[in-house]
């Protein structure tokens, strides 16, 4: 179970007086239950209040539009090398690019938008939802977001291109 907290230390962590929280309660919705006449306080939902009430939040970097570029980040191997090079020699109008920063950092950079595609191994281990890839964001290449994923059935292993 999440930490709870007492109105004191709610109000210790909001940086307000205790009167404040019984206002915040009742006018801005501050996330909170009666337990025997006295107000507890789940602190993941109030760090969560207080993130979805930002004003002036910056925003996140963006790609610029493809041109001709495909950025791709994460995990390498020898037939991603293979598939990159063929695709640079076969699209005279276009280069792919690679960055290698492993599994994880290839889908982060793909989450923060800062690739067009994640290449990754963890498709074959079952870890996609536990990577952050259920919940990825809109990417850049031609308005939609790409994974390119390892799968492998024992015996061959090959590359799949996702669109998440």
């Amino acid at each position: 179970m999440s930490e709870m907290l007492s109105t004191r230390e709610i109000a210790k962590f909001l940086n307000v007086n205790e009167k404040m929280v019984y206002s915040l309660i009742a006018e801005k919705g501050l996330p909170a239950s009666k337990v025997t006449g006295k107000w507890i306080f789940p602190l993941n939902l109030v760090r969560q209040w207080v993130e979805n009430g930002t004003e002036n939040f910056p925003e996140i970097a963006k790609l610029p539009p493809y041109h001709g570029l495909v950025l791709i980040a994460g995990s390498n191997d020898l037939l991603l090398d293979k598939v990159i090079s063929t695709f640079n020699i076969k699209h005279n109008d276009h280069i792919a690019m690679f960055g290698v920063s492993g599994s994880m950092g290839g889908l982060k950079a793909l989450k923060q938008n800062f690739c067009h595609i994640a290449a990754s191994h963890l498709v074959a281990l079952g870890q996609c939802d536990s990577a952050g890839l259920s919940d990825l964001g809109n990417g850049s290449l031609c308005g939609r977001q790409w994974f390119l994923g390892c799968v492998c059935d024992g015996v061959d292993c090959g590359y799949r291109l996702y669109e998440v």
